[in-house]
């Protein structure tokens, strides 16, 4: 695959996330209490060259393997959820722009190739028209995660269509064109700074969009402008899987955290906690459901990097099963937290408690649209019984 000379080997990068960990969890609770990741982790994941996974390699970009980002997002979710969830969007929009047309991606990086890419939401209130060689957009975009410190905004866009229903597309906005609301105050997810974006009859050219409908599998706009087969894969397939890798991690978080902790604790008759058989069984079905959940995205992962490499792509019930599996993975993950949060006592029920944190953390990111059992885990069961899928950019 092609890699810039100053590429970092797989291992150097996951060391250098793992090495955050202890920092990521000092700054934890100032992080909830501003509702945004800290300057300083920003710049550690900058310097660790975790943005740079998937962009292209013209830009000094490293086009790493898909699975990469499960060691990563899993790594970094130890130390904080909100930290590794912004993470893995800056390393993951990348790979969106790089499917996008070459001089889109020269306006985000020819100049600025560390600058930073975030996403947001459309809602009712936010107009797009048609207009000449472009469009203009209107209105409020929200959950924009990790945008106070990007330079480029990818959002969700849906444009009307005569006799239609409206076509999705991404389009590239640079951080000049939008104002940001404080508006993100959460319950779960807290320092991710997700904050919502408006923009004022800004028009965005042609070429700084992208069909999520061209982009099912095979060549792209930006494709032919990289070897790799990164902007060859099935855009709606691969992208969510960034939102779910952290999750496992979070979960071990709390596991080690529980580890550590019960060993010299007592309950109210003065039992040793760590000799009840209760807790022994809590630990280890959390275990096994957190193994689970990496075995799942991994495999996943694995297969996307496998299939691409030799030039293939995924069929149906693969795509299905992938987006099965990224929602399934974070439930196991949630589901894991759940049965160790109870262990945390009254203790683990303040504020500042890590694995209260973390248990909100989780929650909040199971409830994202991409990540949630009841809209995902349907994918696989449709394409076991031969019908289309629910989601056509699948």
């Amino acid at each position: 695959m092609p890699a810039t000379p100053n590429t970092p080997s797989r291992e150097a990068l996951i060391e250098a996330a793992e090495a955050m960990i202890p920092a990521l969890r000092e700054r934890g609770p100032d992080a909830d209490t501003a509702r945004r990741i800290p300057e300083a982790s920003v710049r550690a994941l900058v310097d660790a060259g975790i943005h740079r996974v998937y962009q292209p390699a013209r830009y000094g970009g490293y086009e790493m393997d898909v699975a990469l980002q499960l060691d990563l997002g899993a790594a970094l979710g130890r130390g904080c959820a909100s930290t590794a969830w912004v993470a893995m969007f800056y390393a993951t929009h990348p790979h969106v722009v790089g499917m996008m047309e070459p001089q889109a991606q020269d306006d985000v990086w020819k100049d600025a190739p560390d600058a930073l890419v975030a996403n947001a939401f459309f809602t009712p209130e936010t107009r797009c028209e048609d207009v000449a060689d472009g469009f203009l957009l209107d209105g409020t975009w929200t959950i924009s995660s990790g945008v106070d410190h990007c330079a480029w905004n990818n959002l969700n866009v849906m444009v009307p269509r005569d006799g239609g229903p409206p076509e999705h597309r991404f389009m590239l906005v640079p951080r000049a064109d939008y104002r940001i609301l404080d508006d993100w105050d959460a319950n779960g997810m807290r320092a991710t700074g997700s904050n919502s974006v408006v923009l004022e009859k800004v028009f965005v050219p042609e070429h700084r969009t992208l069909k999520t409908l061209a982009c099912r599998g095979g060549p792209t706009p930006g494709s032919a402008a990289s070897e790799s087969y990164l902007y060859r894969l099935p855009l709606m397939t691969v992208f969510p899987a960034g939102a779910a890798v952290s999750a496992p991690g979070v979960a071990l978080g709390v596991l080690e955290a529980m580890a550590e902790t019960l060993g010299g604790r007592a309950n109210v008759a003065g039992a040793r906690v760590a000799d009840l058989p209760t807790v022994h069984l809590r630990l280890s079905e959390a275990a096994a459901e957190i193994d689970s959940a990496m075995a799942l995205l991994r495999r996943d992962l694995q297969e996307l990097d496998r299939l691409g490499a030799a030039g293939e792509l995924p069929d149906m019930e693969t795509r299905a099963r992938c987006r099965r599996d990224w929602g399934y993975a974070v439930a196991l993950s949630a589901r894991a937290i759940d049965r160790l949060y109870p262990l945390g006592g009254a203790k683990g029920l303040a504020a500042a408690s890590p694995v209260q944190r973390a248990w909100r953390d989780i929650h909040a990111q199971a409830a994202h649209a991409a990540l949630s059992w009841d809209i995902q885990g349907q994918h696989h069961g449709r394409a076991l019984l031969g019908l289309p899928l629910s989601d056509p950019r699948i």
